[in-house]
């Protein structure tokens, strides 16, 4: 509790200057509890789709699987957050937490879904799948023409295994040194503010 400011003691209102009492409420979240419900679980699942890379592209259903069960999630979460939070314009922190996880999993689901429709285009020969898979096949007849392209895939899914940390690394830094000062920032204004009014008031009673 506070008191209020010098200039929040009275108005001015239809002319008339009025005198106002009461006092200054300042609230502060306990991050621990937003920690272990919302950005633990949500990191968690954005760790968990990076395994999507390491299984193989053509093993459609448990890839698949995994990654719009994970996407469905942080999206029920972004809904439970929205329903529990106070009311707020613009972007909160712990939103734009949640839809950073979501995009990072959607990217995850591009990247598949852009290798499903090469294999697609592969089987289908079409385009400059055509004459590579001649290729390959005029190379070894005991060799499978869709080797080489699990291969090429196999390179793709590690490359993206390598970067998705890296980005998210680097997302994380940013944000948790950004909600710091923040936090520090507002927290020095308040009490700067509460020194003013201690000291004003110690004024007046000389």
């Amino acid at each position: 509790f506070n008191p209020l400011r010098a200039e929040d003691t009275h108005y001015m209102a239809l002319g008339m200057n009025y005198s106002t009492a009461g006092f200054e409420l300042v609230l502060s979240r306990k991050m621990s509890f937003y920690i272990v419900t919302y950005y633990l679980p949500s990191g968690l699942f954005v760790g968990i789709s990076w395994v999507s890379f390491l299984i193989n592209p053509e093993v459609i259903p448990g890839r698949m699987t995994m990654l719009v069960t994970l996407f469905l999630v942080l999206i029920n979460i972004h809904n439970t957050i929205q329903t529990n939070s106070p009311k707020a314009e613009g972007f909160t922190a712990i939103k734009s937490w949640v839809i950073a996880c979501i995009v990072f999993v959607f990217g995850a689901m591009l990247e598949y879904s852009v290798i499903l429709l090469m294999l697609k285009l592969e089987k289908m020969n079409v385009g400059p799948y055509q004459s590579y898979n001649k290729v390959l096949s005029n190379r070894c007849s005991k060799r499978p023409s869709s080797s080489g392209g699990r291969q090429r895939f196999t390179r793709t899914d590690m490359t993206f295994f390598c970067i998705f940390p890296i980005f998210f690394l680097v997302f994380n830094l940013i944000y948790w040194w950004s909600v710091a000062s923040w936090r520090s920032e507002t927290w020095n204004r308040y009490s700067q503010e509460t020194e003013t009014l201690v000291m004003e008031e110690l004024e007046q009673q000389l």
